[in-house]
């Protein structure tokens, strides 16, 4: 599991007004003159904000300000950052050089790739809080279908990278007291979120829902691949909302994603926000790290840098429903690209994950308009059953948001129904077994085969007769199934060897060892 580290960084916020014009809660203290905060990154990919307030008190502060320019950041090469602008500029930049006179715009966030955490911590103190009272949202067309780099495919959508900058952390959903939200209006809600008026309309225009011609808000993402979906009464491919997201922390950066990017958008500021109970504020995350639920028995590459949402109303094969605990994995051909654990109730939201432009030679994730597949752990009959791809039962082909079609990249999120029956099944091995090589004897090559009824760490060694270790034929991860190991003559003189492997179950309790014995003639 990839590590988490903190760096510690001053951040600046927001105490402007963005309240319903009936406030549910009264306004929290003014927020002290300083502030700081840990910021949770991992390697892969990291959206962040630094949140500072710049020496001469203007919009912007310069790269080296916050990025030092020797360690690891600029020192290794290994750790890049990247600037999202908007479609008629460079949509990235490599690393901070003192040749280049770059400036962080306090209003976006911005994405930093690193390969492996960075050894010591960095930061700042003491440093005085922003004034933001309001600032203007521009949905770029950057990372639509005009980017041939990096792009979620989602039409006429567009994504702007939000900063959260208020000090503590908000909650981020709405929440409405009827079980049917009529409308957005304070009468409606027992929590107004902060981005309550970027979809619906103010009470001049009845509380209403903006319809599907005007532009608003439709989906906020985070790096970490978890979502929030809004209530949108005017969307055939949404039942419910979905918050996986729960709580915005200051310093994180977050995808916002549009319908319909035609004009700016005025954000009315943070201010009054988090307005909510102090005995509902989360667990600080610097303590407690919420974490996507993903499979264990799926083996796939997170934080690729793009994700894309998978949204599972319904598996119901032959009347046979999804149990806690089991897993869905999603496969962009035979590579596995994101998979989610079923925690007892629908939806079950899956993030897939993209190819990395960064890594050109190695394919780490789906590439845009492969077809998807869908595979089912049942966890009871340790069997892997994959689903003839179904059609979305709840959208139309077309829609921008969750289209029925069953490729990856177009649309904002998809939706799935999963009840079309099996196209194979696989019942995986119900315990581990080390089997005979072949051939044996043998002269240039012989495929050693073993047996895995969980995904499992596997070491394969070949010793001499005098049980010297020869070679490591393998160490690494292993799927549930029927695996081999091939074996190379080229180095080894004739004679009679030994080939041992331990295995450790990754899912469940389970140590294994064994040894076999070949013959090599040359």
């Amino acid at each position: 599991m990839l590590s988490l580290i903190f760096l510690q960084i001053t951040l600046l916020f927001s105490t402007a007004a963005f309240a319903p014009e009936e406030p549910i809660f009264s306004a929290p203290p003014p927020p002290p003159q300083t502030f700081s905060q840990s910021i949770p990154l991992h390697s892969g990919w990291n959206l962040v904000s630094w949140n500072i307030v710049p020496p001469d008190e203007g919009l912007y502060i310069e790269m080296p300000e916050i990025l030092p320019t020797t360690g690891w950041f600029g020192g290794t090469g290994d750790n890049k950052l990247y600037l999202h602008t908007d479609a008629n500029a460079e949509h990235f930049y490599p690393i901070w050089s003192p040749s280049l006179n770059w400036v962080w715009d306090v209003n976006y966030a911005y994405y930093m790739r690193l390969e492996q955490p960075p050894s010591t911590n960095w930061g700042f103190s003491d440093q005085p809080l922003i004034n933001r009272l309001s600032f203007t949202i521009n949905p770029s067309a950057a990372w639509d279908d005009s980017c041939d780099v990096l792009h979620p495919d989602s039409y006429s959508n567009g994504w702007f990278f939000m900063g959260y900058s208020p000090p503590g952390y908000c909650k981020l959903a709405t929440i409405f007291n009827t079980t049917n939200p009529p409308n957005g209006g304070p009468a409606y809600n027992d929590y107004v979120g902060p981005f309550h008026w970027l979809m619906w309309k103010d009470q001049s225009q009845g509380y209403a829902h903006f319809g599907t011609n005007d532009q608003y808000l439709i989906i906020v993402k985070d790096d970490q691949g978890k979502v929030y979906i809004p209530y949108d009464p005017n969307s055939s491919s949404e039942t419910q909302e979905v918050d996986q997201i729960g709580v915005l922390e200051p310093g994180r950066g977050y995808f916002l994603g549009f319908r319909r990017p035609t004009t700016p958008i005025d954000f009315a500021g943070w201010g009054g926000y988090p307005g909510w109970p102090e005995n509902s504020l989360p667990p600080d995350p610097k303590m407690v790290q919420a974490q996507t639920a993903s499979g264990s028995h799926f083996q796939f590459t997170k934080y690729t840098q793009w994700s894309y949402p998978v949204m599972i109303d319904t598996v119901d094969l032959n009347q046979t429903p999804m149990v806690q605990g089991d897993e869905i994995g999603v496969f962009d051909g035979n590579l596995c690209v994101g998979a989610g654990v079923f925690q007892g109730s629908f939806p079950l939201v899956i993030p897939t994950w993209k190819d990395d432009f960064t890594t050109p030679n190695e394919l780490d994730g789906y590439l845009t308009e492969h077809e998807m597949t869908f595979v089912w752990f049942d966890a009871s009959t340790n069997s892997e059953i994959t689903f003839v791809l179904p059609p979305t039962v709840q959208a139309c082909d077309d829609d921008p948001v969750a289209p029925t079609h069953s490729w990856f990249g177009a649309g904002v999120y998809a939706l799935r129904s999963m009840v079309y029956g099996a196209q194979s099944v696989l019942q995986l091995p119900t315990e581990y077994k080390l089997k005979q090589n072949y051939p044996n004897p043998f002269n240039a090559v012989t495929a050693i085969p073993f047996e895995l009824p969980q995904r499992s760490k596997v070491k394969v060694e070949l010793y001499n007769v005098r049980g010297q270790l020869v070679s490591t034929l393998f160490d690494g991860i292993k799927p549930a199934g029927y695996e081999k190991i091939v074996c190379s003559a080229r180095d080894i003189s004739s004679g009679v060897y030994f080939y041992r492997i331990s295995a450790e179950g990754l899912e469940r309790d389970g140590k294994f060892n064994s040894v076999g014995k070949m013959l090599l003639l040359k």
